[in-house]
């Protein structure tokens, strides 16, 4: 029989210690760098630039930046087989932005990667 991670979370741990849990993973997550992201992907760089059409080296500069373009990080993300959100935060509330992100790219015609 098969049961669910939900079932699973429900049967084994209290309220507490499920809200705990996922404290824990959204600092986690909140705080991975690019090159964590891709390599609990299992990804290499070498596999991504090829994903991006561009080189091995050019993904390393980007993993090591501090400051990039955002198209060029939803690039990655999405070579990553991922989708770019971006959330803003206002005295604790959260709203989606929409327009910057994922989105927009399908709404316009895509144009060839540069490479570099």
């Amino acid at each position: 029989m098969r049961i669910s991670w939900k079932e699973l979370k429900t049967q084994t741990m209290t309220p507490g210690e499920r809200k705990r849990a996922r404290s824990l993973a959204r600092r986690d997550i909140a705080q991975m760098k690019l090159r964590e992201l891709r390599s609990a992907l299992k990804m290499t760089q070498g596999e991504l630039a090829r994903r991006l059409g561009s080189t091995q080296v050019a993904v390393s500069r980007q993993e090591r930046r501090q400051d990039m373009r955002l198209s060029t990080l939803r690039d990655y993300v999405e070579g990553l087989g991922g989708t770019l959100e971006m959330y803003a935060s206002f005295s604790g509330r959260k709203v989606r932005l929409t327009g910057a992100t994922s989105e927009a790219r399908a709404s316009r015609p895509r144009r060839g990667k540069r490479r570099g």
